[in-house]
């Protein structure tokens, strides 16, 4: 009797997605968090697919038959568009242009040239106008297509505040902008660069969800009731990075954007509430690092966190929670968890829009569950992620948390830069901040050195020094191989300093060696002991433990590299940490 009233009442409050959801996905779960529309929307949508009402946005009729749509991004209060078109038929040579207008000046220029077909999403262009131009060359063309609708983005918003009732918020507001964790929470900031922003369109209406991706070869994952359908993913939008740069607004804009190409696997009801995605472009999705699925349940009490686009705003964090006796989010025992065995229930702060961001161990940092959907406003409940990987199987793909980079050293000669990984190398260029051609073999060109070193660094005395496991190796840069009597133990030769160590360098004028290992790091001198100490805020300036590389080039240029991620050296904020293959060109993403 309790589930059925429970049912009964929150059916009756909120509304489903047509299309997305059937009454009779609500046999397990009684009140799913729709992803839009909100009052407090940062997306909205102009419907145009009558004639009289686009014909209002017609500014010009040339002679020449050019028509010109201009529709005012600014005037709205918002920052970014996207144009919809539909039933697209272009006879030879005449062309649909759309672009945009910022500063008095055209931005990123999108043609169509041919007959495209009844679902044509442009790109978003982040402008203060956006246009749209039909050029026909002859006065007898027979082109036409329709403006469905305009999707307005980073609209503004009411501020939020502490005492509005918002669904999903259990007591007080307690999400922070992203950049607000990096001092205190480095390593949920990190990991937070895997979440991106989803939005589709249902039925002219804008919906916002949120994903993450689980798979080296770019799959992503959200909730059934968000991308469900193979349509809704092709009209979706993946914001990646649509972070804000300011902890205590949202100020700035997605890194880059991509969209929806397949429907991969889906639950097909809301007993798990999970879909897995691809996008189209490929090159794109390679720069957003993936996390790691778990099947192993936390216990109740564990520590979790959340990272998510609540009501369409930029990306959010919430690790606390006011209404958690440990006062941050926890695993919570539910009296009614028999009614649904395969969630998660928690009173960690979400809202609309938050639908399909991963619900992660705080101390591992693994996916336990998604996050899907409210009852009664608080506790919040996800799916658990051990059911959704068993039901998804080889669907869920591969995350490797093998290192992009093993070693990498500015070589003494010529300042020639040289990044190693497995049995190969390759010769990065500083000019074109690209690697040149595919990798080389290491033991072919670098005669005595083993494959996956550990480390290297140029030393005082001018030689360079290579490490792996116990052993390290000094080599002749003359004769281009290891010299004679090498390897030796790192014991004899750099005392204190620990075997199997994952980084080292050296900076430009100093004559310490940094080596790291772990949670920990060691100076090194000539004719004295190394002097130990540990990774943190104080002593290396946003810099994550368990490095695997590091790279001096210059004074303002100094990198370390963990996994598929490298760190700029001194820069806390804005573009780092980045994908190292999309920073170091041409290495490989995974």
């Amino acid at each position: 009797m309790l589930s059925l009233w429970i049912a009964l009442a929150f059916v009756s409050r909120h509304s489903l997605i047509d299309g997305l959801l059937q009454p009779n996905d609500f046999k397990l779960l009684n009140r799913v968090a729709e992803p839009f529309p909100d009052p407090e929307a940062s997306v909205s949508v102009v419907d145009l697919s009558s004639t009289d009402s686009s014909s209002e946005w017609l500014t010009s009729n040339e002679e020449d038959g050019t028509k010109t749509w201009t529709f005012d991004i600014s005037e709205r209060g918002c920052g970014s568009a996207r144009v919809h078109l539909s039933s697209v038929n272009l006879d030879k040579d005449d062309q649909i242009l759309v672009y945009g207008i910022r500063d008095k000046r055209k931005v990123r220029t999108q043609t169509f040239t041919r007959t495209i077909g009844d679902r044509v999403y442009t790109r978003r262009l982040w402008a203060e106008k956006i246009v749209v131009r039909l050029r026909m060359l002859s006065s007898r063309s027979k082109s036409y297509f329709v403006i469905r609708y305009v999707q307005y983005g980073d609209c503004k918003t009411d501020n939020l505040n502490a005492t509005k009732v918002i669904p999903g918020v259990c007591g007080k507001k307690d999400w922070k902008n992203a950049i607000c964790y990096i001092l205190d929470y480095p390593d949920t900031y990190r990991r937070a660069s895997s979440i991106v922003q989803l939005q589709f369109v249902v039925k002219k209406t804008t919906y916002v969800c949120t994903g993450f991706k689980i798979s080296d070869d770019g799959r992503f994952m959200t909730n059934f009731h968000c991308l469900g359908d193979a349509q809704v993913v092709e009209s979706a939008e993946i914001l990646d990075h649509y972070d804000s740069k300011s902890c205590k607004e949202d100020k700035g804009r997605a890194r880059r954007t991509m969209h929806g190409d397949r429907l991969v696997w889906t639950s097909g009801s809301l007993d798990l509430d999970a879909s897995i995605f691809t996008v189209k472009e490929a090159r794109k999705a390679d720069f957003v690092p993936c996390v790691s699925l778990t099947s192993t349940n936390p216990h109740f009490g564990q520590q979790i966190d959340l990272v998510e686009h609540p009501l369409g705003l930029m990306k959010k964090i919430t690790i606390k929670s006011d209404e958690d006796v440990k006062g941050v989010c926890t695993i919570d025992k539910y009296n009614g968890s028999w009614v649904f065995p395969k969630y998660w229930c928690y009173e960690c702060d979400m809202a609309q829009g938050a639908s399909g961001s991963p619900v992660f161990d705080y101390k591992s940092g693994h996916v336990v569950g998604i996050n899907s959907f409210i009852i009664n406003d608080c506790p919040n409940f996800g799916a658990k992620m051990s059911y959704v990987k068993k039901a998804a199987g080889s669907h869920v793909g591969f995350c490797s948390s093998e290192a992009v980079v093993d070693a990498a050293v500015r070589w003494s000669g010529d300042s020639s830069v040289y990044i190693f990984r497995g049995s190969g190398y390759w010769y990065y260029n500083e000019s074109c901040k690209c690697t040149r051609g595919d990798p080389l073999s290491i033991t072919e060109y670098w005669p005595g050195l083993p494959d996956n070193l550990d480390a290297a660094l140029v030393w005082t005395d001018g030689k360079t020094y290579f490490f792996k496991g116990t052993m390290y190796y000094r080599y002749d840069d003359e004769q281009d191989r290891v010299e004679d009597g090498y390897p030796k133990s790192i014991t004899s030769g750099w005392p204190g300093i620990p075997d199997n160590i994952g980084a080292a360098i050296v900076f430009e004028k100093s004559s310490k060696a940094f080596f790291f290992k772990g949670t920990e790091f060691w100076t090194y001198e000539n004719d004295r002991r190394s002097v130990r100490g540990l990774i943190n805020w104080e002593t290396w300036e946003g810099l994550p433990s368990h490095l695997d590389a590091a790279l001096y080039l210059s004074k303002s240029n100094v990198y370390f590299f963990k996994k598929k991620q490298c760190y700029k050296y001194g820069v806390v904020r804005g573009q780092y940490p980045r994908a190292t293959c999309e920073k170091f060109r041409g290495l490989p993403c995974s």
